[in-house]
């Protein structure tokens, strides 16, 4: 199912027969200070919607640039930077994978997918010591998940 967006002045994302592609905004200082705190928590939470659609639709890259864009929008969410960890996990960019959830865990300790995204990205770098702290994570915080 191609994802299309609701006007062509939307930010976003396009689905083309052949290609899909973002069309990526610079949320840049000047343009970030004429957006409300509201209007800034509202785009980051639509863009975040369609990364979700694009990440279910297995278009990680374009999943990870709409993330991306989220971030600069609201950088205090956490499952943004969870979510293009997944996407750099599928894309087997591990160090960067390893980076946002990292950002993530620092953001809040208790997401567990946050460290279970890290243990992955470790142990497919056949790093398994790494891996090992963050499993144990896991299982603390969502015993029931084992």
């Amino acid at each position: 199912m191609a994802f299309e967006p609701s006007s062509p002045s939307s930010s976003s994302a396009t689905s083309k027969t052949d290609q899909t592609s973002v069309d990526l905004e610079e949320y840049n200082d000047e343009v970030l200070s004429t957006m409300t705190e509201e209007e800034r928590v509202k785009k980051s939470s639509d863009l975040k919607a369609e990364g979700n659609k694009f990440f279910l639709q297995g278009h990680y890259d374009e999943a990870r640039q709409l993330y991306t864009q989220a971030i600069q929008l609201d950088p205090t969410v956490t499952a943004l930077y969870s979510n293009r960890a997944m996407c750099e996990l599928k894309m087997e960019q591990h160090g960067l994978a390893i980076a946002d959830a990292t950002k993530a865990i620092e953001l809040d300790s208790t997401f567990a997918k946050a460290y279970y995204r890290r243990a992955s990205a470790h142990l497919s770098i056949l790093d398994p010591k790494a891996a090992l702290p963050d499993l144990k994570m896991v299982l603390k915080l969502e015993p029931r998940n084992a």
